[in-house]
């Protein structure tokens, strides 16, 4: 069992495809209980050394600002493609949207832990890219300002698969991909 993690605010990067460079000043050269290396002794990583975050969020509406996160799912990747590990976990949103003391339960860090450096991969990455900014801003651990890396799938879709529609789920079956539980996160 891992035990709490303490994390400074999520160093997010510009662009993907480019050196990294952070918001803020990098933390010192670390690497967690896996393979990862947040950061090294010689500065930011790219992305294609550090890998990829698939994520996808069930969310009560459709409006960062508004509405709350309610599940997530992420499948780490490491810069060839190849699973490193996964998770998937529901949020209480409460009646106030306050998920309570992150330092119990960890989710927000575990979160930081896992997206840091890495470019994040979503179907309509704009929604997910601006639930988590938006939650995890709140929470602290988002530098203000700052740019996620990230990779869309609908955006990408019109350029390798023809389909009537760049519904998730379209696109899915026009690929070829079995997709279980599509409001499930992690399917």
């Amino acid at each position: 069992p891992m035990g709490p993690i303490r994390c400074r605010p999520m160093p997010f990067y510009h662009r993907p495809g480019r050196t990294l460079r952070p918001l803020s000043a990098p933390a010192p050269a670390t690497a967690t209980s896996d393979t990862t290396t947040q950061a090294t002794a010689s500065g930011p990583m790219s992305t294609a050394e550090v890998g990829y975050a698939v994520i996808d969020l069930e969310t009560t509406g459709l409006s960062p600002a508004a509405d709350s996160i309610i599940e997530v799912g992420i499948v780490l990747l490491d810069p060839d493609g190849a699973t490193q590990r996964s998770w998937s976990t529901l949020v209480d949103p409460g009646a106030s949207v306050d998920v309570g003391p992150t330092f119990i339960h960890g989710l927000a860090d575990l979160l930081v832990r896992d997206l840091a450096g890495r470019a994040v991969v979503a179907h309509n990455a704009r929604f997910d890219v601006g639930f988590l900014t938006q939650a995890l801003g709140a929470l602290g651990r988002l530098n203000r300002g700052a740019r996620i890396p990230r990779v869309c799938t609908m955006e990408l879709a019109r350029s390798y698969i023809t389909t009537p529609s760049r519904r998730l789920v379209t696109c899915c079956e026009s690929a070829g991909v079995r997709i279980g539980s599509h409001h499930c996160a992690l399917d």
